[in-house]
C-alpha cells in the first residue's frame, strides 16, 4: 500500500508524457485510492491541471490547480517524508507552482470569474516570480486584458523598467525587463503571425508605459490624427527597434520624417526600408513608395539622400518590370536618386571601374546603372549594354530590372538599323554614287554586275544603292 501510489505515480507521468490511452484510468485511481499521498497532491495534481488546460476542460483545472496549491505547503511535513524518500516529487519547486497558479488564474479567466483571476495575478506578481515564468504571466496579460484591467500594472512597468532604468546591476530584473521588451515587440507583430486570432494586441496598456518608445509605438497605431502621429513620431528615439506596423502608418501619411530618424546609421536604415517595402501590399507597395518620395520634400539632412536611394532601391526590387504603369516613374526617380547618391557618397576622382569591387553589391550596382544612364543621354547605346551586363553580374537580384532595361535598349538599336537615313556620311554617298554608275554601265543581267555585288565595297553601300530613291539621298 504505501509503494502502490508511487507506481501509479511513476506510470501517470509515462502515460502524460507519452499521451497512453490508460492516462484518464491510471490517473483516477491514484485520486480515487491514494488522495492523501503527497505524490497524488503535488504531481497527480500538476497533470491534472495541464491535461485540463489543454482539453479546455477549465472547472476541473481550476479544481486540481487549488488542490495543488494547498498541498504544496505539506511537502516538507514530517509524515511525508518516508515517500518522498523512496521517489522523489517533479512538480514541487517554485517554478512549478508559479506555473500551476498561473494556469489557474487562466481558468478562471475562461469561466468568467474575473476578479478571481485578477487576484491571483496580483499575488504572484510580475516581481514575486522568478524569470522563467515571466513570459506565462505576460502572455495571460495579452490574453485577458479586455476583460481585466492592468492599468495600474502597465503604469508601474513604466515606472520600473522605462522611466530611468537604473537596476543595471540587478541580474534578475534586467532578464525581466528582457521578456517584457519581447512580449510588447511581439504585439505589434500579432496581425503577421500566427498568433491566436482572437487575441488583440494590448495597444491601449502599452500607451500607459508613459515617455517611452513603446508608448509611442502604440499611440501612434491607435491615433488617426496627422497631428498627433507627428508629435508622437518626433519623440521616438531608437528608430532602428521600431515595429513596421507603426513605421507603415507613419509613411502613409506622406509627411517628412523627423530629425531623430536621421541620426542612426545608414545600416538600420537600409533595413527599415527593405522590411517596410516587404511588408506592403506587393501590387501597392511601388506607388505607395513613389508617392512618399515625390509629396514628401527633400530635407537638409546628410542622410536623407541615402534614405531615399536605399527607400527606392528597396522598390525597385520587388517591382514587376513589364508593362507596368508605374515602370517609367520608376525608372527616372531610381535614375535621378542614384546619380545623385553616387556623386554624392563617393569621390569620382577615385571610383572607376577597376575599384569597383570594393563598395557594396548594392552601391556598385548603383554606379554602373549610373554609368549607363550617362551612355544613354548620349546616345551611346553600346556602351549602355555593356555597363547593363556589368551590373547584373555584380547584383543578380536585379536581373528583372537589368532584362527590361536591355529589352529597351535592344529594341532602340533595333530600331536604328532598320531605319532608313536621312542624312549619311558623304564621302560613303560619293562611293555609293561610283558603284551605281558603274552598274548602269552593263546591262542587268551582265556577269560583270553579279561580281559587283559580291564584292566587299558594294556591301558597305547596298542599303544605299537598294533602297527606293525616295527615302534617301544620293
Amino acid at each position: 500500500e504505501m509503494l502502490a501510489p508511487i507506481a501509479y505515480h511513476h506510470a501517470v507521468r509515462a502515460a502524460f508524457i507519452f499521451k497512453f490511452p490508460e492516462f484518464n484510468k491510471w490517473i483516477d485511481i491514484c485520486f480515487q485510492k491514494y488522495p492523501d499521498s503527497i505524490h497524488t497532491r503535488i504531481d497527480m495534481n500538476y497533470l491534472a491541471v495541464k491535461y485540463n488546460i489543454d482539453k479546455e476542460n477549465y472547472k476541473e483545472a481550476a479544481r486540481h490547480a487549488e488542490d495543488y496549491i494547498k498541498a504544496f505547503p505539506d511537502i516538507k511535513n514530517d509524515k511525508s517524508n518516508f515517500s518522498l524518500r523512496i521517489a522523489i516529487l517533479s512538480n514541487s519547486n517554485e517554478a512549478s507552482k508559479e506555473i500551476i497558479a498561473i494556469d489557474m488564474a487562466m481558468a478562471y479567466y475562461k469561466l468568467g470569474k474575473y476578479n478571481k483571476a485578477k487576484d491571483i495575478i496580483k499575488q504572484y506578481n510580475y516581481y514575486s516570480i522568478g524569470a522563467t515564468q515571466c513570459k506565462k504571466w505576460l502572455d495571460f496579460i495579452a490574453c485577458s486584458w479586455q476583460e481585466i484591467d492592468y492599468t495600474d500594472y502597465f503604469i508601474e512597468f513604466g515606472k520600473v523598467f522605462y522611466q530611468n532604468f537604473t537596476n543595471e546591476k540587478d541580474e534578475l530584473l534586467k532578464q525581466k525587463k528582457f521578456v517584457l521588451d519581447e512580449v510588447i515587440k511581439q504585439q505589434f507583430e500579432l496581425e503577421k503571425s500566427s498568433y491566436d486570432k482572437k487575441i488583440v494586441p494590448m495597444y491601449p496598456l502599452i500607451t500607459e508605459l508613459g515617455k517611452c518608445d513603446y508608448a509611442y509605438f502604440a499611440k501612434i497605431i491607435l491615433s488617426e490624427d496627422e497631428i498627433d502621429i507627428l508629435s508622437f513620431s518626433s519623440n521616438i528615439d531608437c528608430w532602428s527597434d521600431i515595429p513596421i506596423s507603426v513605421f507603415s502608418k507613419i509613411m502613409s501619411f506622406n509627411f517628412a520624417l523627423p530629425e531623430q530618424f536621421y541620426t542612426q546609421s545608414v545600416d538600420n536604415m537600409q533595413n527599415i526600408a527593405d522590411k517596410y517595402v516587404i511588408s506592403l501590399d506587393k501590387d501597392k507597395s511601388v506607388q505607395i513608395v513613389l508617392n512618399w518620395l515625390n509629396s514628401v520634400k527633400k530635407q537638409t539632412y546628410p542622410k536623407d539622400t541615402v534614405w531615399r536611394y536605399y527607400l527606392i532601391t528597396s522598390a525597385i526590387r520587388v517591382a514587376e518590370w513589364e508593362d507596368k504603369e508605374y515602370t517609367s516613374q520608376l525608372l527616372d526617380i531610381y535614375l535621378a536618386l542614384t546619380s545623385e547618391f553616387i556623386n554624392w557618397y563617393y569621390n569620382p576622382k577615385i571610383i572607376c571601374e577597376q575599384t569597383i569591387d570594393v563598395l557594396p553589391s548594392m552601391h556598385a550596382f548603383a554606379w554602373f546603372i549610373f554609368k549607363y544612364s550617362e551612355e544613354k543621354k548620349n546616345n551611346n547605346l553600346k556602351e549602355c549594354i555593356y555597363w547593363l551586363k556589368k551590373s547584373i553580374k555584380i547584383a543578380p537580384v536585379m536581373k528583372s530590372m537589368v532584362k527590361y532595361l536591355l529589352k529597351n535598349v535592344e529594341e532602340e538599336m533595333n530600331n536604328i538599323e532598320n531605319q532608313i537615313p536621312q542624312e549619311c556620311n558623304q564621302e560613303l554617298l560619293n562611293l555609293a554614287k561610283k558603284v551605281k554608275n558603274i552598274l548602269s554601265s552593263y546591262p542587268e543581267n551582265d556577269p560583270a554586275v553579279l561580281a559587283i555585288k559580291q564584292s566587299e565595297v558594294y556591301k558597305q553601300v547596298a542599303h544605299l544603292i537598294e533602297e527606293p530613291e525616295s527615302k534617301f539621298k544620293m
